[in-house]
């Protein structure tokens, strides 16, 4: 008797562990407006950066548009990270580009703090971001 009460108390365990597992993954999303702080050196040689990040999520595929539309993303969710690719056109403020990004949203999902790069295992700078 006292091996199937403990039986049933690990089985409570193991599915309340999984069941905060599967609460938090969905309490992630990256959906939203950002605003964003990037650093590195640029291709006009800027330090840093501040704009505006607009997310949509559809599942856990995500896109988004930054520069006033001239730049965009596009990638997806695991669980806190979001992982992808940036491309940007360019205009009279923003030299055009593309590359790698990678962000790791915050327990409480109001912030990120990432990285962004030329090409995969490259680091160009840093991409943070707080929800608006």
């Amino acid at each position: 008797m006292k091996r199937q009460a403990f039986i049933a108390a690990i089985a409570v365990c193991v599915l309340s562990v999984a069941l905060t597992l599967a609460v938090r993954a969905a309490e992630y999303n990256s959906a939203g407006t950002w605003l964003c702080t990037v650093s590195g050196e640029g291709a006009k040689g800027d330090q840093a950066g501040h704009f505006t990040l607009v997310i949509t999520e559809d599942g856990d595929n995500i896109t988004g548009s930054y520069y006033h539309g001239t730049a965009s993303l596009t990638g997806a969710r695991s669980g806190n990270t979001v992982t992808g690719t940036f491309n940007e056109k360019g205009d009279a403020e923003h030299s055009a580009g593309s590359g790698v990004f990678k962000f790791v949203l915050s327990d409480d999902g109001q912030s990120f703090t990432g990285s962004w790069g030329p090409a995969a295992g490259q680091t160009g700078g840093t991409w943070n971001g707080t929800r608006q």
